[in-house]
C-alpha cells in the first residue's frame, strides 16, 4: 500500500470491503487499546453507511475508564462526510411520490 511505504514508521492498518462489516473487526482488534485516541474518517458513495456502523463507533471507547475515575471517557473522532446528493436523490419534490422506504432511508 502507498500509505504503509510512505509511512514505514507507523503501525498502519487498512481493512477492505464493505465498512459496515470491516467496522466491527477493525473495532475487535482495538479493543484493548480503547483508551488510545480513534478517528474515524467516513467518506460514502451515497446511502451505504449503516446506522449500526455509526453506533458501533460511538460506543467503540465506553468503559475504558473504571467506575470509580471521575475523569471523562472520550469518543471516537468522527468525520463524516454527508452525502447530500443521495439524500436529494432520495426524496422527491412531490410529498406523494415518496415512499415509507425512502423516507426510513433518509432519516
Amino acid at each position: 500500500m502507498q500509505l504503509r511505504s510512505g509511512y514505514p514508521d507507523r503501525d498502519i492498518k487498512v481493512y477492505g470491503g464493505d465498512c459496515n462489516a470491516a467496522i466491527r473487526t477493525a473495532l475487535e482488534e482495538l479493543a484493548d487499546i480503547r483508551w488510545a485516541p480513534a478517528f474515524a474518517f467516513i467518506d460514502p458513495d451515497g446511502m451505504e453507511v449503516a446506522w449500526e456502523t455509526l453506533v458501533a463507533l460511538a460506543n467503540h471507547k465506553h468503559g475504558y475508564r473504571s467506575a470509580t475515575s471521575n475523569k471523562p471517557e472520550y469518543k471516537v473522532e468522527l468525520w463524516m462526510l454527508f452525502p447530500t446528493s443521495g439524500v436529494v436523490r432520495t426524496l422527491a419534490l412531490d410529498p406523494d411520490k415518496v415512499s415509507a422506504g425512502d423516507i426510513e432511508r433518509a432519516n
